[in-house]
């Protein structure tokens, strides 16, 4: 005959923690305007019947943004009475940001009537500069060329994935895979997917999706000519012996 003891849940009796809620980066997209900012929520395990306040100071080491492009107006924040949330505010200077973008990285020092929790403790904010590209449309027609030489055409979509001037590709180079080799075989294979933003400097930041050996160890690179409404792509490739990139013209409609 055997017996079980019943186990009771653990329930954690120590100080209140505060961390960072949800995740621990985001991108800031700053607007050209003179007070633009965006929160980022931080957490405590217990709420208070009084208001706390917690401090953030700049992770020097981790940080590649220059003073003049954000600001904090106080480095100390509110938990409000009752609640598990406050937001750290913090201030983006359009002009100073580069096009490529910096980021400025948040550590957590203190709070009253608790600690910072041992994790979700440093929070990484992209800062970039905010500019809504226009598009002819999201309908292209594809050329893919190795050098000069044009491989093969073809059709697709952007999506817009909802991220600024953003958009999903799921085959950015067609069937270049068949008509590179000659080889029918290949059709509907080795597609390359891609996520695809264009910068307030037109130059395009190319984001494989694939999971397998089409894209390649480098990184690809683009640019958006708006006059005449083209996504030019260099795509990288790791699927033929010999390494070149693949040039790719994307004509939006």
């Amino acid at each position: 005959m055997t017996s079980c003891e019943e186990q009771e849940a653990e329930v954690y009796n120590g100080n209140s923690l505060l961390y960072f809620t949800e995740s621990t980066s985001s991108k800031f997209f700053v607007e050209d305007a003179a007070e633009s900012s965006t929160q980022i929520g931080v957490g405590v395990t217990k709420a208070s019947s009084s208001d706390r306040t917690f401090t953030v100071a700049v992770n020097e080491g981790l940080t590649t943004a220059t003073p003049d492009q954000y600001e904090f107006k106080s480095y100390t924040f509110t938990i409000p009475a009752n609640e598990y949330l406050g937001y750290i505010e913090v201030y983006g200077n359009f002009d100073a940001i580069s096009t490529d973008g910096s980021t400025l990285a948040i550590d957590l020092v203190d709070m009253q009537e608790g600690e910072v929790a041992g994790f979700d403790n440093t929070y990484l904010l992209s800062l970039n500069q905010y500019c809504l590209i226009d598009i002819p449309g999201t309908s292209f027609n594809g050329s893919a060329y190795i050098g000069t030489s044009l491989v093969n055409n073809f059709e697709g979509e952007l999506v817009p994935t909802g991220g600024l001037n953003e958009y999903a590709v799921d085959n950015a180079w067609g069937e270049f895979v068949a008509a590179a080799t000659g080889s029918d075989d290949y059709l509907g294979q080795y597609y390359y997917p891609v996520v695809i933003q264009i910068g307030c400097d037109f130059s395009v930041d190319v984001t494989p999706t694939t999971t397998n050996a089409v894209a390649g160890d480098e990184d690809s690179t683009g640019e958006y000519n708006q006059a005449t409404g083209t996504i030019y792509l260099s795509l990288t490739q790791g699927l033929f012996t010999q390494p070149f990139n693949v040039e790719v013209e994307l004509a939006l409609y």
